[in-house]
């Protein structure tokens, strides 16, 4: 298979079919990975550095290299842009498991419901307190939980594939109150511990588990918390077996505007053109929708186009419209 692949090095063309092919697909769909930014970076369109930093929504990856080859959708436009990793959020990048202490593998494994932890899914974004060569501290915050402890470091990168979902843990059959401990091992390392909230009057609010095992004066439970699933052991002289309670939350949206949609006359940038990195560069971004943009004949035929992205001006180029 070796000598085939390497043929294929030598064929242009390929690479830009792929790279078209980008530019049509469905970012949510059909790609698996994943990534945010963490604070305003360089990006690049094709070999075109753009001149300011930004901060913007990654859709999807396409390229986990040096510089993260990301979906960008702005203004109407799918763009291609490749941006500097150091500006991504270091996330957990596949689902991995924060234990009390950092014996065992450097490795998570699949989820197991014999082992104890705190099981991060993938795109959760823990503090990192103690970074290590194998194993690294943590500390997550989440609806119910607070995670402090260790979890292996080759699991935390920039770049990341949800995880898919876990078996049902069942009916919650208990109501852990906030500050209850979950340790490794009865009487072994604490990893977590249930959230806790200021009440103006006496605690309503409860965190549900399902028991796993009884011993001694100890439950092993297990808490689902949407992003975040802990398996541990707790003390039943912390907790009310006979408590019942729930939380809610709620939320609110925004929204955002566009730049060069909707003018007089037909569109200078019809939908679904592809825009180059130059008359012989490589596709760098699509529009969505039909826009109006600023267009001026180009020496090698066609036009170039002035797009404003969000790292600011750039020259692209795009084929003759029909008609």
């Amino acid at each position: 298979m070796i000598l085939p692949l390497l043929a294929c090095v030598d064929d242009p063309a390929l690479f830009d079919e792929a790279d078209i092919s980008v530019l049509f697909s469905a970012p949510e769909e059909d790609f698996e990975q994943r990534s945010m930014m963490s604070r305003p970076g360089y990006a690049r369109l094709g070999a075109t550095e753009l001149p300011k930093e930004a901060i913007t929504e990654i859709l999807a990856v396409f390229d986990p290299s040096d510089e993260v080859g990301s979906i960008v959708e702005e203004g109407g436009l799918r763009y291609l842009a490749y941006i500097e990793r150091g500006a991504m959020v270091p996330v957990v990048a596949e689902r991995a498991r924060v234990r009390g202490s950092v014996d065992g593998e450097g490795r998570s494994g699949p989820f197991d419901t014999s082992e104890n932890g705190a099981w991060l899914a993938a795109g959760s974004v823990p503090t990192v307190t103690d970074l290590g060569p194998r194993f690294t501290r943590v500390e997550h915050y989440s609806r119910y939980l607070w995670v402090d402890g260790w979890m292996p470091t080759g699991e935390i990168d920039e770049v990341w594939t949800p995880s898919p979902p876990l078996d049902e843990a069942g009916d919650a059959d208990l109501w852990l109150p906030g500050g209850v401990a979950l340790h490794e091992r009865r009487d072994g390392a604490m990893f977590a511990q249930t959230a806790e909230r200021a009440w103006e009057r006496e605690r309503t609010g409860w965190v549900p588990a399902t028991t796993l095992q009884r011993a001694n004066g100890w439950r092993r439970v297990r808490i689902d918390d949407r992003m975040l699933v802990a398996i541990g052991w707790v003390d039943e002289a912390e907790i009310d077996v006979d408590a019942v309670g729930g939380w809610f939350s709620c939320g609110c949206c925004g929204g955002w505007g566009t730049w060069g949609i909707g003018g007089p006359g037909s569109p200078t940038v019809p939908a679904d053109t592809v825009l180059y990195d130059g008359p012989d560069g490589p596709p760098v971004a699509r529009a969505l929708v039909d826009l109006w943009l600023s267009t001026s004949p180009s020496e090698f035929g066609g036009r170039d186009v002035t797009v404003h992205t969000p790292w600011g001006e750039a020259a692209l180029w795009m084929e003759e419209p029909a008609g």
